[in-house]
């Protein structure tokens, strides 16, 4: 008799997010080689594989940790991913590692002759941190080379 593998729920949530990304249903995934079969991927997606109830193990508390943002310079997807991690696990804590504004007007770099001075730089930076203040308002922040 063929032993059952057992899956973690890593494991199980990077399988159901390839099928996702590979736009394929679970019948035709179970049809691949190596993959589990129909009923256990139907019943990983029913059951919410990776909710919160799976996610962390020792369910104590989750921290949503924020490096470099490195403001007004920040990825133009970087809040709408944070809430979505953000939505997925419910985090309890938040904390920003630092370097949340660039400060590139004040390093030792090289400067950019057509780049922002040192006050448009803080006042673009303000601004560009205004929707992670109002999404994350308890979020702890650690003191950087950046801060």
């Amino acid at each position: 008799m063929a032993v059952k593998p057992t899956y973690t729920t890593r494991e199980k949530l990077n399988i159901l997010q390839w099928i996702k990304n590979e736009g394929i249903s679970l019948r035709g995934a179970s049809r691949k080689p190596k993959m589990p079969h129909y009923n256990t991927l139907y019943k990983w997606q029913n059951e919410g594989v990776g909710e919160r109830n799976d996610y962390p193990a020792n369910k104590q508390s989750v921290v949503l940790v924020i490096p470099d943002m490195h403001a007004p310079f920040v990825h133009p997807d970087a809040l709408d991913f944070l809430k979505a991690v953000k939505a997925r696990f419910l985090p309890s804590k938040f904390v920003c590692l630092g370097d949340e504004v660039d400060f590139h007007a004040f390093s030792r770099y090289p400067k950019d002759p057509d780049g922002l001075t040192p006050g448009q730089e803080l006042s673009c930076a303000r601004e560009a941190l205004i929707p992670f203040y109002l999404e994350f308002p308890e979020m702890l922040v650690c003191i950087s080379n950046h801060t």
